[in-house]
């Protein structure tokens, strides 16, 4: 497992570990890559991860990502991907002017959702939302993407 403190790297900050992966303090970086190779390896974000390029977020097999409540993974000019098993999204989503990618990291569906309350998708008069296969919202999680354009694989 890895536990990251505050990063400011210039350019791409990559993590790639064989477990888990905990953030701690804020992230700042041109591109931003956090991967688990286990097959069990979550990714956990408890402070903010802010990108002015791309950010990947990726897991295997049984790995899920979740964003705190109150934190924020932002792009400003790229994309957000997350590859996971589960998404668990207390916190927020924002690509400025990029989109957002929600992929299941296997066969089954992505589930959004945390803790009882509202989740939606707010991406403004421009969006589109593609499910294939489906995005489930989950009655246990509250969450926000907001986006230029939103996109669902």
């Amino acid at each position: 497992a890895v536990t990251l403190n505050a990063s400011d790297a210039g350019t791409t900050l990559s993590i790639l570990a064989g477990g888990s992966i905990t953030t701690a303090g804020v992230l700042d970086s041109t591109d931003l890559e956090l991967q688990t190779t286990a097959a069990n390896g979550n990714i956990t974000l408890g402070a903010d991860a802010n990108a002015s390029g791309n950010v990947s977020l990726t897991t295997h097999g049984s790995g899920n990502v979740t964003v705190n409540a109150l934190q924020e993974v932002t792009s400003t000019n790229g994309n957000i991907t997350i590859s996971a098993n589960d998404l668990n999204l207390a916190g927020n989503l924002t690509a400025s002017n990029g989109q957002v990618s929600l992929k299941p990291n296997n066969a089954n569906i992505l589930l959004i959702g945390g803790v009882a309350d509202d989740a939606r998708i707010d991406g403004g008069v421009n969006s589109v939302v593609n499910t294939t296969p489906p995005v489930a919202w989950n009655n246990r999680g509250r969450g926000r993407l907001a986006c230029g354009r939103a996109w669902f694989f």
